[in-house]
């Protein structure tokens, strides 16, 4: 079957014998296509477990220990699994399931205008509870999306920019792109604001006390906790507040030596 998306052609021409979008390996075979995780594309295809179309949407929306994802772009998402698509239109159907809007911000990138809606212009245009985020400064942005962004995070490649913060190197990311701020990230925003306006004094640490915080830092979010959710930035061992914390120790450290 011959589709008409003209997203859906331009990513065929660059699937040739194989594909990485996210986390899942797409691979052309006689007239339809085989899907799987990344990590199991050496892995013998019939060993995996089938999924049908069905079962795509839970696989997207829960991790491997039943927890929510709220960002499908998160690199948490559970293998073993394998998938046939009969065509290019089904192929499609399944990515939308897995990866929504990825095939189209993907092309979106190819063609001019750019469709990328940068930090500022994005806040700007917030009401609500969201205006608060217009206020951080460029420093506190680019904190923000350090800890909020990481690959460790999620995989999609940011390509809005804020003063002071530069666009994701293409090697470091995911060929799916992030046109701008996600909720995740303004619900973050909102959370670094209100933690920084709440700073009554900074935090004197330095030399073995410092090496502590930082190792018991790294401890918990290589062991991360799952009952913590993570889009519970009210919680203090979320993974992206300890992100933050420990992405800014080392200004701590100049300041304090």
């Amino acid at each position: 079957m011959h589709s008409s998306k003209p997203e859906l052609l331009a990513f065929l021409a660059e699937v040739g014998s194989g594909i990485l979008l996210g986390q899942v390996w797409i691979q052309p075979v006689d007239r339809g296509f085989r899907m799987c995780h990344g990590a199991d594309r050496t892995k013998p295809f019939e060993e995996l477990d089938p999924l049908s179309t069905s079962d795509l949407r839970p696989l997207a929306l829960f991790t491997p220990a039943g927890g929510f994802r709220p960002l499908r772009g998160s690199p948490d998402l559970r293998g073993g699994w394998r998938y046939e698509a009969r065509d290019s239109e089904a192929l499609w159907v399944a990515l939308e399931l897995v990866y929504p809007g990825a095939l189209v911000d993907w092309y979106a990138i190819q063609c001019a205008p750019s469709p990328v809606t940068h930090y500022r212009p994005y806040v700007e245009r917030q009401t609500g509870m969201y205006r608060i985020t217009a206020m951080l400064t460029p420093a506190q942005v680019a904190t923000t999306a350090k800890a909020c962004c990481a690959v460790s995070f999620c995989l999609k490649r940011r390509l809005w920019k804020d003063e002071g913060l530069n666009e994701d190197p293409a090697e470091a990311k995911s060929i799916i792109p992030c046109l701008e701020p996600c909720a995740v990230l303004m619900e973050f925003a909102r959370k670094v604001y209100r933690m920084d306006q709440d700073a009554s004094h900074a935090l004197q640490i330095s030399g073995e006390p410092l090496a502590t915080v930082r190792a018991a830092l790294e401890a918990a979010l290589e062991n991360r906790r799952s009952e913590v959710r993570d889009a519970d930035f009210s919680h203090p061992l979320n993974p992206r507040r300890l992100q933050c914390v420990l992405d800014r120790l080392p200004a701590a450290l100049e300041k304090t030596s």
